[in-house]
């Protein structure tokens, strides 16, 4: 995919999916986009390949929930099963529906700021509370396959999601 490429689709979950990993809240970095990028470089180096239950092959994902202060990120994998989370470390069940994929170039950095606008433009209402980084990285050379963001659309009673910290 070209570094400008965007592509906007919607996708529909059927399964919710578990995920476990290191809790921004409780990493004691100070609050700011570069130390999201740190968090990140944490759970790579150290935990990368060592997750109880991960999925195979590996899907990285970043949590981002914004309801709450300060905002929490959950740098982390998919797992079939959450057990009970180690020091530092949070769960969250992204929950079924329908949601907007934003997928870009692994070196782009621009993620999903097109978005918005193209919601608005088309009468989507999007939900901003949470939102999911997703990446699936090459299990031989640590590259990813494919980066995309995870929007869920606004539904009437729908559960979005819920984090779970550990002591």
């Amino acid at each position: 995919m070209d570094s400008k490429e965007t592509s906007i689709a919607f996708i529909s979950i059927d399964e919710e999916i578990k995920v476990v990993g290191l809790s921004f809240q409780k990493s004691g970095l100070p609050p700011s986009y570069e130390n999201l990028g740190v968090l990140w470089d944490r759970y790579i180096e150290k935990h990368r390949y060592g997750v109880k239950n991960a999925v195979v092959p590996a899907v990285e994902i970043g949590v981002c929930v914004c309801d709450c202060s300060p905002h929490e990120y959950i740098a982390g994998c998919a797992v079939t099963e959450i057990c009970e989370a180690e020091e530092g470390w949070a769960s969250f069940v992204i929950q079924p529906g329908r949601y907007v994929k934003v997928s870009y170039a692994a070196a782009e950095d621009t993620y999903s700021k097109d978005m918005p606008a193209w919601a608005e433009e088309n009468g989507i209402e999007v939900d901003f509370v949470f939102q999911y980084d997703i990446k699936t990285p090459d299990g031989n050379t640590g590259q990813y396959n494919e980066i995309y963001n995870l929007f869920r659309c606004s539904e009437e009673g729908g559960q979005w999601g819920e984090i779970r910290n550990s002591d």
